[in-house]
Order: C-alpha cells, then sequence, then structure tokens
C-alpha cells in the first residue's frame, strides 16, 4: 500500500526529450498566463482605489499553488508540494474569522488554468492529485470570503458552490486530459512517422549516392525516352559516359537530332533501333560515336519498351555501357590472333619443308646404308670364308698365325652382324619387306636360340629358364623376323646378366585391342612373351628411347659392346605384326622386355610406302 501510495504522488515520465520539452514549454506559458492574471487582478483592485486583503491572499494562494506544482513537476518532491498546499488551508482557515470584505473578482475561476495546465501535462495520477488540490484551496477561499463560520443555509450554498466548482475542476481536466492523450498519441504517431519518413528519404538518398557511384564504376548511363514528346531524359552519368557536357541541356531533356548528331552512322542506327523495337518490348544495340573531345566511344545499349493499351510505343527505358575498352581489347586480341595463326602457318610451312628434307635425307640415307650394306656384305664373306680356309690349312701351323686367323674370323663375324643389321633396318624403313605369315611355334623358336647361345650360356655361367607354357605359343606370324627380334631381345639379356644369374622366358595370355576400339567386342586374344635378365637395368627415362635407333642406354658402360640397332629393329618389326613391345625395370633389379603378339592376322601385314 506504501509503495503504491508513493507511486500514485509521482510526477510522469516524459515519452521522449523532443515530447519533454514541449511540455516542459506549454508548462511554463501557463505559468505564465498565472501569473499575468494575479497581476491583472492586483492592478485592477488598485486602480480601483481599494485592495482588499481577500484580494492579496487569493492571488498569493494561486500564485503560491502554481509554482508548487511546477516544482513537483521539476523535482518530484510530493513532501514540500503537499506541506505548502496544508499551510496555505491553514492559513485560510484561521483568516476565516477576519471580515475579508467583498471580493471583487472569481478568483477560484482561476484555478481552471491550473487544472488545465495539469490535464494537459501530467498522466491520469497527477491531474487527479492536482484537481483534489485545487479542491481544497476552493473550499478554504469559500469561507474566507464568507467569513468562516457560517449559518446551515449559507453553509450548504458554499458546499454547493465549492461542489459546483469542484465538478467544473473535473469536467475541465477530464477533457484536457482527453485532449492530452490524444495529442500525445498524435505526436508520437507523427514523431514516429515523420522518423520513419526521414529514415526512408535517407534510405532513398543512400541508394541514389550508391547506385550512381555504381553507374560510374562500371560506365553506365540511363536514359527514358519520350516517344510522344520526341525527347530522352539522360542522367548525370550518361552525359559523363558520352563525354558532353550537360550545361548544354540544362533540363538533361535530349531531343532526337542531339543523339542522332553524336553518331557515327546515324541514319543506319536509327533504322536499326527502329526495327528493333518495333518487334521486341526488349532489345540490345550497339553502336560508335563521332569522336568527342578526341575519343571515339562504343557503346553497348539495353532496352526495353514500354507501350499503352493500343500497342503502341509510349516510353523506352535504357541501360548504355562504355564498351570502347573492351572492343579495343577484341580487335587487340583478333590482331594478335591473326597475327600468331600467320605465324603458324609460316613456322607450319617451314617444318613441313624441313619434315620433307629430313625425310629425304633420311631416305638417301637408307639408300646409302642398303646399297653400302651390300656392297661390304660381299667382300666380308670373302675375308671370312678365307680366313676359315686358312684356318683349316694350317691347322698345323705356330699358335700365333692360328690366333690371327681366329681374330679375323671373330672380328668378320661382328663385322657381318652389323652389315646384316644395317641391312634389315634400311629395309624396314625403306618399306619394302614382305611378312610371310604363317602359324608359328614360338617355344619351338626360343628352344632352338637357346641351343644356339649355349656357348655363352655355358660360358658365363647363366641360368635361362623357359618357362612351361599354360596356353597355346602358336601365333600367326613371319618365323624369320620374330625370330630375329627373339634372337636380339635374348642377346641383349645375355650381355647384360652378369655370370651366375638367372634369365626367365615365360608366357601370358592376353587381349588386344583390334584397331582403336575399347571395347570388350573389339579385342582380339593375344600372346605375350616376356624376356626377364638380372642385368643393370634401364633408366626410367630411357624406356622407350631405347627402341631407337643407334641408341643404347647410359647405363651400358660394361663393356658389353652393340651398335644400338637391334631393339630399333624388333621396334619396326612387332607394330607390323599389329602387336607391340616395351620394356620396364624389375623390383629386384635388372629388366624384362616383353612383346604382345594376336594369334591371328585377319590380312598380310605388307609394310609398303
Amino acid at each position: 500500500m506504501i509503495f503504491q501510495f508513493k507511486r500514485w504522488f509521482t510526477p510522469p515520465v516524459f515519452a521522449d526529450d523532443e515530447l519533454k520539452t514541449k511540455q516542459i514549454n506549454l508548462l511554463n506559458a501557463s505559468l505564465i498566463v498565472v501569473i499575468i492574471f494575479v497581476l491583472l487582478v492586483f492592478v485592477g483592485n488598485l486602480v480601483g482605489g481599494e485592495i482588499p486583503n481577500s484580494t492579496l491572499i487569493i492571488n498569493g494562494v494561486i500564485l503560491i499553488t502554481a509554482l508548487l506544482m511546477r516544482f513537483w513537476m521539476y523535482h518530484g518532491n510530493i513532501t514540500l508540494v503537499a506541506v505548502g498546499l496544508v499551510s496555505i488551508a491553514i492559513l485560510l482557515i484561521t483568516v476565516s474569522i477576519i471580515s475579508l470584505g467583498t471580493i471583487r473578482t472569481p478568483t477560484t475561476a482561476v484555478y481552471l488554468l491550473i487544472i488545465i495546465w495539469a490535464g494537459l501535462l501530467l498522466n491520469l495520477r497527477g491531474l487527479l492529485v492536482t484537481t483534489i488540490f485545487c479542491s481544497l484551496s476552493v473550499y478554504g477561499i469559500i469561507f474566507a470570503e464568507n467569513h468562516g463560520m457560517l449559518p446551515l443555509p449559507i453553509l450548504t450554498v458554499n458546499i454547493t458552490q465549492w461542489v459546483t466548482y469542484t465538478a467544473l475542476f473535473g469536467l475541465c481536466g477530464g477533457l484536457s486530459y482527453f485532449a492530452h492523450q490524444t495529442t500525445h498519441q498524435t505526436l508520437i504517431r507523427l514523431n514516429k512517422e515523420i522518423t520513419e519518413h526521414k529514415q526512408t528519404e535517407k534510405s532513398l538518398k543512400e541508394s541514389e549516392i550508391n547506385l550512381r557511384r555504381a553507374h560510374r564504376i562500371a560506365k553506365m548511363g540511363t536514359w527514358v525516352y519520350d516517344n510522344i514528346n520526341k525527347t530522352a531524359n539522360w542522367s548525370d552519368e550518361y552525359f559523363r559516359l558520352l563525354g558532353i557536357n550537360k550545361t548544354k541541356y540544362p533540363d538533361r531533356k535530349v531531343p532526337d537530332s542531339g543523339w542522332l548528331s553524336i553518331l557515327e552512322s546515324p541514319k543506319e542506327t536509327q533504322a536499326l533501333v527502329n526495327s528493333l523495337m518495333d518487334k521486341n518490348d526488349y532489345y540490345e544495340s550497339e553502336y560508335r560515336t563521332v569522336p568527342i573531345n578526341g575519343k571515339v566511344k562504343a557503346i553497348y545499349s539495353y532496352c526495353e519498351v514500354e507501350r499503352d493499351n493500343n500497342g503502341d510505343i509510349t516510353r523506352i527505358f535504357g541501360t548504355d555501357h562504355d564498351i570502347t575498352m573492351h572492343k579495343q581489347a577484341e580487335e587487340a586480341l583478333k590482331n594478335s590472333h591473326d597475327e600468331l595463326e600467320k605465324k603458324i602457318e609460316e613456322r607450319t610451312i617451314e617444318y613441313k619443308k624441313a619434315k620433307e628434307d629430313a625425310e629425304q635425307a633420311n631416305h638417301l640415307k637408307s639408300e646409302f646404308l642398303a646399297n653400302m650394306s651390300h656392297e661390304l656384305h660381299t667382300p666380308m664373306h670373302h675375308i671370312l670364308s678365307f680366313a676359315q680356309i686358312g684356318i683349316r690349312r694350317f691347322n698345323t701351323a705356330k699358335d700365333k698365325t692360328l690366333d690371327s686367323f681366329e681374330k679375323i674370323i671373330s672380328a668378320s663375324n661382328r663385322m657381318m652382324v652389323l652389315i646384316n643389321n644395317l641391312l634389315d633396318l634400311s629395309e624396314l624403313e625403306s618399306g619394302r619387306v614382305d611378312y610371310q605369315m604363317e602359324k608359328t611355334e614360338l617355344a619351338d623358336i626360343i628352344k632352338n636360340l637357346i641351343n644356339e647361345f649355349s656357348s655363352i650360356i655355358d660360358g658365363k655361367s647363366i641360368y635361362l629358364e623357359l618357362k612351361k607354357p599354360k596356353y597355346s605359343t602358336i601365333v600367326m606370324c613371319d618365323d624369320i623376323k620374330i625370330s630375329q627380334v627373339l634372337r636380339n631381345l635374348i642377346s641383349n639379356a645375355l650381355k647384360f646378366t652378369s655370370p651366375n644369374q638367372s634369365i626367365i622366358i615365360s608366357f601370358k595370355q592376353q587381349k588386344l585391342p583390334e584397331g582403336k576400339g575399347q571395347t570388350d567386342n573389339d579385342m582380339i586374344p593375344a600372346l605375350t612373351l616376356r624376356i626377364k635378365d638380372k642385368g643393370i637395368g634401364i633408366p626410367e627415362n630411357e624406356l622407350e628411347s631405347v627402341f631407337d635407333k643407334f641408341v643404347q642406354s647410359s647405363k651400358t658402360n660394361t663393356g658389353a659392346g652393340g651398335t644400338g640397332l637391334g631393339l630399333a629393329i624388333c621396334k619396326k618389326i612387332i607394330p607390323a605384326h599389329k602387336g607391340k613391345i616395351w620394356a620396364e625395370n624389375n623390383t629386384e633389379g635388372g629388366a624384362t622386355f616383353s612383346f604382345l603378339l594376336p594369334y591371328e592376322q585377319k590380312e598380310p601385314v605388307i609394310e609398303k610406302r
């Protein structure tokens, strides 16, 4: 209860600073009116020649009451206000026994100003408190005017008068409070609407600034064309984009002639635009300007057409972009492309000529090697034959003479191998080889070659194993050419395998793509032959190049010899059989040479050029 009582006498809290300022200004104005009224009453009585004591007392009561209410509004100290009002009531009751004379002015009516002022400024609690205090003050004034203790009839009249004043105070206070509430709500609503309007206006202004900035950065201008008045409203950025001083058009309205005057091809551009906008509600176009400030600009325009109910064009909205730099870059790119194509064409001609020259030189070299091989083959054969005859006739000669003949034979054999390889490679490269295909047992060829190399195998104590095949080893091939491939591969394995090591020859059945096919239906059965040695191996970056002619592995530094023609010959023969050949290193050391041959050949393999 105590808390509720204290809260009842708490002055109102203002909604915001702006409203507080308005209400305090109204409070001060009301107080000034009260002071002026009191002064007027005082002056009026002074001019009349007589200032009754009652007038002084009542006017003082009115002024003090108003000041106390203002003090309450500012400081919220209800105690001092209550003490002041009670003191006034006691003073009035004390002087009520004194004859105060006739009151010439309706001083009690001044309390209406206080009530109205309280209703406009205070909340409902403040209004009721003020009304009660004013009613008590009026009651004291009435008693003071009628000399205090009165007979019952007069007392009844005074009480009736007091009740009337109190009712009048309540009516005026209610109306003023209603006006206050209505005004307060209206002020709050207007304040909210004004705030929202300002925020909206600020947001729109910021959006407009950002839009203009975006247009400036993107080099983009906007315009609206009025088809009725035949004028276009250009944006500031559009004037800047074209490099035109907008002071020439203060209202920013540009006639058709103004736009056409800046075009490089006005008639063609106008005809194109008319054609596009007659058929479409949205169209794009591109045009170039005449030199403006020394610069020709390329403009790309996006346009939207607005039509009336009859389908006639009323307005056109456009956004134009400066694509000058894009066009310049495009032109530079085109020139670079043309120049590059020209250089490529020139280089192609040079490469073609170089290729033809190289092929011609290679052909001449092959012809030379073939001719030289034939020319060398016969005398070397004679040297070898006479050396063999010499050994047979001088079998009992001195050891030195016999050794010389054996060296002649050994050197002649190596020379014959070289000559034969050169001759074979020349024939393969010239494309004059006719392959004789027939079913051949590869296992038998390998067994014969093992017997052929038996002296080398035994001399180096090499273990050469031919794995028993689990599949058929009969393939369609040229047995002489495949024998040459196997001889070269086994010879290499024997040369690079250290003594007391092993060489393993094995077979594996696989499938080989026929032509360019990659599906199972395009795969044909094939046989893989693998020769695995324990030699020095091949560097990874040389696994392809070892099949080039006159090329040997960089690891070939053991004195094994060789011309680098054997693998090149293999590389020519195997693809001619529609197979493939490759090399790979073993994880445990050494290398494995493999080739893959189809079981069947659908057509004869004849290399021709």
